[in-house]
Parts: structure tokens; sequence; C-alpha cells
């Protein structure tokens, strides 16, 4: 049940965003000797509840801490509708998961998470009955869809397409009909540069355009017309298509740091630390449900630079390595 108090809420939201790791907490698993110096900081915060024994077992603490995170989202969301959106990505991803295995045959779930708005063991039933009774109009109408287009023939990108498309234009539409301008801006911005990090990795593996147009999501503000010109031309000129895009030099720059490099992963980064810092500038909206959101994004971007400090320090990965990659946790 959500909460009727955004007072409420929002001030609950600050007391707990204390609690999630700051620079020298972070720092310090970056300069500990070994994984376990940096499982270490992780027990001393008390981070993910009850505390696993082997540095090796660190996701069940970012499992244990997310799920706690969106359960107490789910109880303290003064609009549940909107931060559902940010809930409701993992049904999607679920759907997918469960979807390609009807496609297969098979029937691995390791892409399966409990961390959605429905239980993963009904929405898999429901799918494999053909039976979406229960689900959001969105979900369900996405998951009819490409459960016709499996009997006609559909591959697994067009299938990833298929609902990451119903996914985001409900973002937008969801967006619109509720007058958020920090929803707009959030799904938009993350639609475009991740079109830009798709065209970025296709052009380096020198494949057809095709195969970036298959997975093209227009529900961005950069239109494919960009995306197709720039695609065939020399490394040099491709950033200077995405000059006058609405974002800056900055983009322009990120881009071409990535080509230049060699290396798509900078621009990876750049999309998150964007992402985290329109989350930054809601953030002290008091009288929405954006900081209700902003943490819980937060909490996400929080698990993603444990995982790559301990992933890093388990493959004994240089500091300097793992830091160059390392996300915004707010900005």
């Amino acid at each position: 049940m959500p909460c009727s108090s955004v007072h409420y809420s929002v001030a609950r939201i600050k007391v707990l965003e204390k609690r999630i790791l700051n620079d020298d907490k972070i720092d310090r698993m970056l300069s500990a000797n070994d994984a376990g110096g940096a499982f270490k900081v992780l027990i001393d915060s008390e981070y993910g509840g009850v505390p696993v024994e082997k540095p090796r077992d660190f996701e069940q603490m970012i499992k244990n801490e997310l799920k706690d995170s969106y359960s107490l989202i789910n109880r303290i969301t003064p609009d549940e509708e909107l931060s559902d959106v940010f809930i409701l990505r993992y049904d999607y991803q679920n759907a997918k998961a469960y979807l390609k295995m009807r496609m297969s045959g098979t029937d691995e779930d390791n892409a399966v998470t409990d961390a959605g708005k429905y239980d993963a063991k009904e929405l898999r039933e429901m799918i494999f009955e053909h039976d979406t009774k229960g689900l959001p109009e969105h979900l369900a109408k996405a998951i009819d869809t490409a459960l016709k287009q499996l009997n006609i023939g559909i591959t697994p990108q067009e299938l990833d397409t298929l609902m990451d498309t119903a996914y985001t234009n409900y973002c937008v539409d969801l967006a619109a009909r509720k007058k958020s301008p920090f929803l707009l801006e959030y799904i938009q911005t993350k639609i475009d540069f991740t079109n830009i990090l798709m065209m970025l990795r296709v052009r380096k593996m020198d494949a057809d355009f095709d195969l970036f147009a298959a997975a093209y999501d227009e529900g961005g503000i950069i239109d494919f017309k960009t995306f197709k010109k720039a695609y065939s031309q020399s490394d040099e000129a491709v950033p200077k298509f995405f000059r006058n895009t609405g974002y800056g030099a900055k983009l322009e720059k990120k881009i071409e740091e990535a080509i230049s490099g060699g290396r798509t992963w900078v621009f990876g980064k750049y999309l998150d630390n964007t992402l985290a810092s329109i989350v930054g500038k809601y953030n002290n909206n008091l009288f929405s449900v954006e900081p209700v959101i902003g943490y819980l994004l937060a909490k996400e971007n929080e698990a993603r630079v444990i995982r790559m400090i301990m992933t890093g320090k388990l493959n004994n990965m240089s500091q300097e390595a793992i830091k160059e990659r390392l996300r915004d946790i707010y900005v």
C-alpha cells in the first residue's frame, strides 16, 4: 500500500540516504589489499542485512539489500504508479526471459529476478499458459503480442526490441499523463544514450547498419535519421552528428572518447552518470515522489559500484583499473 503522506515518505528517505555508501567507504573498499578487505567494509557497514561468510558470496548481500529497498519503496511511496515504473522494468526483464524459454524449449532461469512487482513464478505460469489476466494492460499487451509473434517466427533480438519498446513507450506515455518532467527527462535520456551505446558497439563489430536499426528505440529525442547518417561516417566524423541534439558538447566529446579509445564502456559509464545527475537534480523536490524514486535508483547504483569493486578485487584488478570504471551513486 502506498503512503498518503509525501512529507513522511521524503523525510524517511532523507534519513536512509545517509546510510548509502559514501566516498570514504568506497575508497576504503578500493584501497583494500584484497577482496577480503573490501568485503570487511561491507560487513562493518551492515550492508545486506545478515552477512554472508565468503567474499565470493557478495552477490547475496546485494540481493538482500535491494530486496529490502524494493519492499520499502512499495510501502512508503506517495505515488505508486510513478515508482512502479522503476520496478516494473524487472517484470519486463522476467517476461523476456520466460518468452525466450518458450522459444527455445529450455528452462534456464538465470536471467530471472525476484525484484519485480509480480511473483516471478506466477508470471512464468501466465506466459506458458498464455493467460495474462491480472497484469497491467501495457505488460499484458506486450506479452500477448510477443506470444503471437512466437507462433509466426521471431528472433531473440526482435523479442528484446519488442518488449523494450513496449516498456519505454509506457514510460513516456505515463510521464505525459502524470506531467512528470523527471520521468520524461530520465526515460528519454536513457533511450537516446542507450541507442548511442548500441550504435558504438555495432560499429565496433564492423556490422551492417541493419543490426543497429533492428534494436533502435524511437522513444528518445534523437531521431533515426541522425543515426543513419552518422553510422557510415569515419570515426572522426561520427561525434559531430550529435553536436546539436540538445545534450551539449559533452555528449559529442564522450562519443569521440569512446570511439578513439575503442572503449565503449566509457560511454556506458557516461550514460549511467548522466542518469544519476538527473536523479540528483530532482532529489531536493521535497513535495513529490522524486526523492523516493531517487533513493531506489541510488541503491541500484550503489549495488553496481559494490559489484564492480568486488568483482575487480576477486580478479586481482588494480585499484586504478577498477576506479576508472566506477559509476556515480548520487550527483
